[in-house]
């Protein structure tokens, strides 16, 4: 099991990358964990087949608990905290088959719309990141 939630993210997918980036940005006491999921290494141990996890996004909790699609993001967004629980709530208020269809349109779509990067995506943490 993860020590702290993980998000496991396609990191070729621009949009994907996008969502790190902005997860990184908010979560500023680092809660989160960020796994692209090219570098599949311990994702077996959390028992994410590898058809999920390469198709994708994948939140998963400290308890092992596996959320995928847009109960992933949401995850991402009650994780965060502060305003951003709000907007968890009202998304929550939406439908799961509705949240997921839009989910799969978007996800279906992305390459296209968003782009696909030449090299995986692989976030900086802020104790990596050179002081000024």
């Amino acid at each position: 099991m993860p020590s702290k939630p993980m998000l496991i993210y396609d990191g070729y997918c621009n949009l994907c990358s996008w969502l790190v980036r902005f997860a990184q940005r908010f979560d500023k006491k680092e809660r989160i964990a960020l796994q692209p999921s090219q570098n599949s290494d311990g994702m077996f141990d959390v028992g994410i087949p590898e058809k999920v996890f390469k198709s994708t996004v994948v939140f998963v909790s400290p308890q092992g608990k596996v959320y995928v699609k847009s109960r992933a993001a949401l995850r991402i967004l009650k994780t965060l905290g502060g305003i951003w629980s709000i907007a968890w709530f009202f998304l929550l208020l939406i439908p799961n088959p509705i949240r997921n269809f839009l989910y799969n349109f978007i996800s279906r779509n992305r390459y296209k719309w968003f782009g696909k990067r030449q090299t995986c995506y692989y976030p900086v943490s802020k104790a990596q990141t050179p002081k000024k």
